[in-house]
């Protein structure tokens, strides 16, 4: 062979590999109910939450065709374990306290200004039958002791932190950073 054939000989590849294209399955293959009528195609597909032909109104095969008030005893959407958890929490009904007695507030003020570290707000709450916020709003310490409380909190959060490798501290002084420019 020439050194001038010897140079003209291709030594790369012609054109880039490319992949075979991609064998999508009809759609309309196993659909049972399609009508063809000239050259328009009617394609029926019930909605996921339609009952079946096995539904019944008093006895609903989907959880989501249940009526919304429902009697005493039976699950809810909301209670019932099998299903999975609410994805709008403001869904879910609030829970209705009792009206609170003028004795009981006075008994809780003095609950909350004799021991704040003892008697907490969830404390309270629980003991009194009535929300967190309730307690805030009725027996809220006074702003010296709140302050007192942040404080011991704040050293707390502080002696767990002097605990932590020096790479998360770094990380963590990242994170600070970035909400700083945001």
């Amino acid at each position: 062979m020439s050194v001038l054939a010897r140079s003209l000989r291709r030594c790369y590849s012609t054109r880039l590999p490319t992949r075979p294209p991609p064998r999508v399955p009809d759609p309309l293959a196993d659909i049972p109910k399609v009508q063809f009528e000239d050259d328009l195609t009617f394609i029926h597909r019930p909605p996921p939450t339609m009952p079946s032909p096995e539904s019944f109104t008093t006895a609903p095969s989907s959880p989501l065709l249940l009526p919304p008030t429902l009697p005493q005893g039976t699950t809810t959407p909301f209670t019932d374990p099998s299903l999975p958890p609410v994805s709008q929490p403001s869904l879910i009904p609030k829970k209705q306290y009792p009206r609170m007695t003028d004795r009981t507030i006075q008994s809780m003020k003095e609950l909350r200004h004799s021991d704040p570290a003892k008697w907490t707000r969830t404390k309270l709450a629980a003991q009194f039958n009535c929300s967190p916020s309730f307690v805030s709003l009725v027996a809220g310490l006074k702003s010296s002791e709140w302050k007192k409380q942040v404080r011991t909190v704040a050293e707390q959060h502080q002696r767990a932190r002097d605990k932590w490798g020096e790479r998360k501290a770094l990380l963590q002084k990242i994170r600070a950073k970035q909400r700083e420019f945001w």
